[in-house]
Protein backbone atom coordinates (compact mmCIF):
# COMPACT_ATOMS: atom_id res chain seq x y z
CA UNK A 1 0.00 0.00 0.00
CA UNK A 2 0.99 3.54 -0.75
CA UNK A 3 0.57 5.84 1.96
CA UNK A 4 0.77 9.69 1.17
CA UNK A 5 0.40 13.00 2.50
CA UNK A 6 -1.90 15.76 0.98
CA UNK A 7 -2.73 18.96 1.43
CA UNK A 8 -5.51 19.77 -0.68
CA UNK A 9 -7.99 23.05 -0.42
CA UNK A 10 -11.67 23.17 0.65
CA UNK A 11 -13.32 21.46 3.75
CA UNK A 12 -13.90 18.01 4.40
CA UNK A 13 -14.91 16.27 7.22
CA UNK A 14 -14.34 12.87 8.15
CA UNK A 15 -17.38 10.75 8.14
CA UNK A 16 -16.94 11.71 3.64
CA UNK A 17 -13.67 10.73 4.06
CA UNK A 18 -14.74 7.41 5.54
CA UNK A 19 -16.61 6.44 2.42
CA UNK A 20 -13.74 6.11 0.57
CA UNK A 21 -13.01 2.42 2.32
CA UNK A 22 -15.37 0.87 -0.18
CA UNK A 23 -13.86 2.40 -3.27
CA UNK A 24 -15.06 5.08 -5.91
CA UNK A 25 -16.59 5.59 -9.27
CA UNK A 26 -15.13 8.69 -10.72
CA UNK A 27 -16.22 9.67 -14.53
CA UNK A 28 -16.58 5.78 -14.92
CA UNK A 29 -13.62 4.82 -13.45
CA UNK A 30 -13.41 2.68 -9.93
CA UNK A 31 -11.04 2.76 -7.70
CA UNK A 32 -10.48 0.85 -4.66
CA UNK A 33 -10.34 0.94 -1.17
CA UNK A 34 -8.40 4.26 0.03
CA UNK A 35 -8.01 4.66 4.01
CA UNK A 36 -8.18 8.26 4.39
CA UNK A 37 -7.80 10.70 7.46
CA UNK A 38 -8.17 13.98 7.96
CA UNK A 39 -4.95 15.29 9.92
CA UNK A 40 -5.68 18.93 10.35
CA UNK A 41 -7.02 22.11 9.04
CA UNK A 42 -4.82 25.20 8.24
CA UNK A 43 -6.63 27.95 6.66
CA UNK A 44 -8.60 27.58 3.58
CA UNK A 45 -6.13 23.90 3.41
CA UNK A 46 -6.42 20.34 4.97
CA UNK A 47 -3.97 17.79 5.50
CA UNK A 48 -5.03 14.22 5.04
CA UNK A 49 -3.10 10.96 5.39
CA UNK A 50 -4.39 8.63 2.57
CA UNK A 51 -3.62 4.92 1.84
CA UNK A 52 -4.11 3.54 -1.17
CA UNK A 53 -3.76 -0.37 -2.92
CA UNK A 54 -4.12 0.46 -6.68
CA UNK A 55 -1.61 3.76 -6.80
CA UNK A 56 -3.15 4.37 -10.24
CA UNK A 57 -2.15 7.82 -12.44
CA UNK A 58 -3.51 10.56 -10.64
CA UNK A 59 -5.67 8.50 -8.56
CA UNK A 60 -5.55 10.92 -5.28
CA UNK A 61 -6.05 14.13 -7.47
CA UNK A 62 -9.48 12.48 -9.31
CA UNK A 63 -10.73 11.16 -6.12
CA UNK A 64 -10.48 14.44 -4.07
CA UNK A 65 -11.85 16.98 -7.08
CA UNK A 66 -14.62 14.09 -6.78
CA UNK A 67 -15.37 14.78 -3.04
CA UNK A 68 -15.16 18.83 -4.34
CA UNK A 69 -11.08 19.53 -2.74
CA UNK A 70 -8.25 20.48 -4.85
CA UNK A 71 -4.98 18.74 -4.15
CA UNK A 72 -2.13 21.43 -3.79
CA UNK A 73 0.54 19.42 -2.47
CA UNK A 74 1.28 15.25 -2.51
CA UNK A 75 3.98 13.55 -0.69
CA UNK A 76 4.55 9.92 -0.86
CA UNK A 77 5.41 8.94 2.41
CA UNK A 78 5.66 5.17 2.19
CA UNK A 79 5.45 2.25 0.00
CA UNK A 80 4.37 -1.17 1.55
CA UNK A 81 3.43 -4.29 -0.34
CA UNK A 82 0.85 -5.64 2.12
CA UNK A 83 -0.42 -3.87 4.67
CA UNK A 84 -1.33 0.03 6.46
CA UNK A 85 1.95 0.84 6.87
CA UNK A 86 2.41 2.95 10.17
Amino acid sequence: MRKYRVRAFGRIDQPALDKLRNGITVDGIAYGPIEATLEREKGSNVWLVMGLTEGRNREIRRVMEALGMTVNRLIRVSYALSSWAS
